[in-house]
This record gives structure tokens, sequence and C-alpha cells, in this order.
């Protein structure tokens, strides 16, 4: 399946953390081999960023896997008072 191929690909890159980088609170994984590549955020939704018109800012929803290991990362780089502070931020947003 497609979607399972494209979220291996991402899940392996937030595993080895290889080319990541925070946008505030987004993690970034930027595609290895071309422009572009997938914002992840903490509410479980991400956007994609490229050039190419069809998909850009397309947005897609994380599997529960991989906003897990968002969610870790971002209390182990962010610290646990500013994911606390966030999550609680969001719960008023919604």
């Amino acid at each position: 399946m497609a979607n399972d191929k494209f979220w291996n690909h991402v899940e392996l890159r937030v595993i080895t953390r290889e080319g990541l980088y925070y946008a505030g609170g987004t993690l970034c994984v930027d595609n290895q081999d071309r422009p572009g590549g997938i914002a992840l955020n903490l509410d479980g939704k991400g956007f994609i960023y490229t050039n190419h018109s069809h998909m850009k800012n397309g947005q897609v929803y994380l599997p529960q896997h991989i906003s897990k290991l968002v969610h870790n990362i971002y209390k182990e780089i962010k610290g646990m008072e500013r994911y606390q502070a966030r999550m609680e931020e969001k719960e008023c947003i919604s």
C-alpha cells in the first residue's frame, strides 16, 4: 500500500532523527533527495511542503505511532514544561 510506504519512510527518519529540525513547535522532516518534506505537529496533523503545486501544503493525518514519536521528541528537545504548556494551549483552542 502506498500510504504505508510513505509513512515507513517518515517513521525511519523520525526514529533515526536524521535531518530533523523544529520550526516553532512543528517537527520538520526534509526530503533527502529533493526539495520539500513533511511537517509534523503535536495535534496529529501535518502538512507537506514542496514545489509541486498538486501537493503543496497538502494536509496529512499522522498515524498514532508516528504521533507518539513526535510527542516524545518534543518532550526531549523542548522539555516537559514546554510540552505541558503546549498541550494545555491546544486544549483551550479545541
